[in-house]
């Protein structure tokens, strides 16, 4: 595997690790508060995914329309700072437990068309 294969491959797995743990915070708060005020962690995990994902970009030889889709995600995240209120809540939960698994897609169609590509060549 030469360098270019070796880190992009890193960096699904950095992506993927990334988008999990993002995921597993909504999904275990509760709180209107939690979800406004989010922590400096889930900022910077935020941040660095967005760094990889432009890095990921870099790689492909060509613009994917799944490269496009974690954008969905990310207003998933901040929406709720800005908009939610104790009378839409529950709406801005069912947004962040749905809408951030699109940090997730990319990362799981890179790593199938990176398999796949490899199985290709052996």
């Amino acid at each position: 595997m030469n360098t270019p294969k070796f880190v992009f491959a890193l960096l699904i797995l950095a992506k993927l690790f990334l988008a999990a743990t993002i995921i597993l915070y909504f999904w275990n708060v509760n709180t209107l508060v939690e979800i406004t005020k989010l922590p400096l962690y889930v900022l910077i995990l935020t941040v660095v995914y967005i760094g990889f994902q432009m890095v990921t970009r870099r790689f492909s030889k060509k613009q994917n329309w799944w490269d496009w889709i974690y954008y969905i995600g990310l207003a998933a995240i901040m929406l709720p700072v800005v908009m939610a209120k104790p009378e839409n809540e529950k709406i801005f939960h069912l947004l962040t437990d749905f809408g951030i698994l699109f940090l997730l897609l990319p990362v799981l169609i890179d790593g199938y068309n990176f398999v796949k590509n490899q199985k290709e060549t052996i």
